[in-house]
């Protein structure tokens, strides 16, 4: 008994140890480098998967864009429970770290761990494409690969270590990959070769990052797992990041999922070949949070009276900024669709004129949770998230049904305002607590 009491304190005294915090030794041009290398990395990823996506909606056709379209929204949840939070909790533990032998340690842990929960998370993803009726067992491919690539990605690591520009290295490589694959293949290409390229680039973005981590930071990659009281311990800090994670998903993928159990693949490819659109404007809330987010986590302590005008003018220029671009892509909409995608995809365009508001609510919801982030009021953000989540599939459950592909942008729209009232619903408390910072 004093034997195991032994071994469990030292444990803890090991835990301790492991993620004792230590001075930030980050310059302020370091900082900057890492968001400059932040958004070009988001800029050229998101315009070469624009490109690739494009290529494959235009040879795939309605109907096989519709299933792949469904295996990336499972692929998606999957991704979640294999990542389990772990990539915002080792990015952010890493750096606290002292000498390369303990992050070699916790990087063999963390990718460890994730590997066991791929394989877990596999069977009823799996089981889920089976029940679902897809008759092309392509997709699968890309969750069999999906799962093990995502246990083995270490981007976390970098972002931890400010060494993004590795990052964008390894997810250009990825891109670059897969266009390839689309243009070598275009005139045969078929779901599962669709399906085949997307997994091998998957492959290439992991074993660039382990290549990376293990020549340029000369850290070994070794599989151990953690003990038990480490994974409770991980458990304990990982469960904000892992469910907002999953609001996340769920808010933006369940849709994807209902239209595909209540209609049929075709709906689905028409109505995801509007959301390739709206991804383009929406995935640009990532590089908004990795600029304005650290000015005003910055402002917020050191110059708090700056923080609220700094806010202000920032909301209003980029609200304004995509007010005119969330118009133009409703007047032009047919326009985008035809010139893109094809006259397959006529079905999309009236879509994409009710889709493209949600882009409007996202940047509102995207620019206040940048704030509260910064000033402490995560948990706001945290419930307000989970409210429109649950929301969501209750919505979807009712309207999709009936409505189809409206009821499916209806219910996203109805969510993501609810959720957006609620963060606005606690502006003035924000306020109070930046009035606050001010007097000390």
């Amino acid at each position: 008994m004093q034997a195991v009491e032994s071994k469990i304190e030292k444990e803890k005294i090991h835990t301790k140890t492991l993620f004792r915090p230590k001075p930030s030794i980050y310059t302020k041009n370091e900082i900057f480098s890492n968001i400059v290398y932040i958004i070009v990395n988001q800029g050229l990823s998101k315009c070469i998967s624009f490109l690739t996506i494009t290529l494959i909606i235009r040879v795939l056709g309605p109907h096989d864009f519709g299933n792949y379209s469904f295996g990336l929204a499972v692929v998606g949840y999957s991704g979640i429970f294999v990542n389990f939070g772990l990539s915002t909790y080792g990015s952010r533990q890493i750096n606290q770290l002292k000498g390369q032998e303990q992050i070699a340690h916790v990087i063999s842990e963390i990718v460890s761990f994730r590997l066991v929960l791929s394989a877990i998370t596999y069977i009823p993803f799996f089981a889920l494409f089976v029940l679902t009726g897809i008759s092309h067992m392509g997709v699968l491919i890309i969750l069999n690969i999906k799962s093990v690539t995502d246990a083995l990605n270490i981007e976390w690591y970098f972002k931890g270590v400010l060494k993004n520009k590795y990052v964008v290295l390894a997810n250009l490589l990825q891109h670059i990959t897969h266009l390839a694959a689309v243009l070598l293949l275009y005139n045969a290409y078929n779901l599962k070769i669709a399906s085949i390229a997307l997994s091998v680039s998957f492959i290439v973005l992991a074993a660039t990052q382990i290549l990376i981590l293990c020549k340029n930071e000369k850290i070994p990659l070794k599989l151990s797992l953690p003990s038990i009281s480490k994974v409770r311990h991980i458990a304990l800090n990982v469960w904000p990041f892992f469910f907002s994670g999953l609001f996340s998903i769920i808010l933006f993928s369940t849709d994807t999922i209902f239209l595909k159990i209540y209609t049929s693949s075709t709906l689905v490819g028409y109505y995801n070949c509007a959301h390739r659109v709206i991804d383009v404007l929406a995935n640009l809330r990532y590089s908004i949070i990795g600029v304005f987010y650290p000015v005003f986590a910055q402002l917020y302590h050191k110059n708090p009276e700056k923080l609220l005008s700094k806010f202000r003018v920032s909301f209003k220029t980029i609200i304004s900024g995509t007010l005119i671009i969330t118009l133009l892509i409703n007047i032009f909409a047919a326009q985008l669709i035809q010139t893109l995608f094809g006259k397959n995809y006529i079905s999309s365009i009236i879509l994409l004129k009710y889709l493209v508001f949600t882009s409007l609510i996202l940047y509102t919801n995207t620019f206040i949770s940048a704030l509260y982030n910064a000033i402490g009021f995560e948990k706001k953000v945290f419930y307000s998230t989970l409210i429109a989540a649950t929301l969501n599939i209750v919505l979807n459950s009712l309207l999709v049904l009936k409505y189809q592909a409206i009821g499916a942008i209806a219910a996203t729209l109805i969510a993501l305002v609810i959720a957006t009232v609620l963060l606005i619903f606690h502006f003035k408390n924000a306020i109070r607590q930046i009035n606050l910072k001010k007097q000390f």
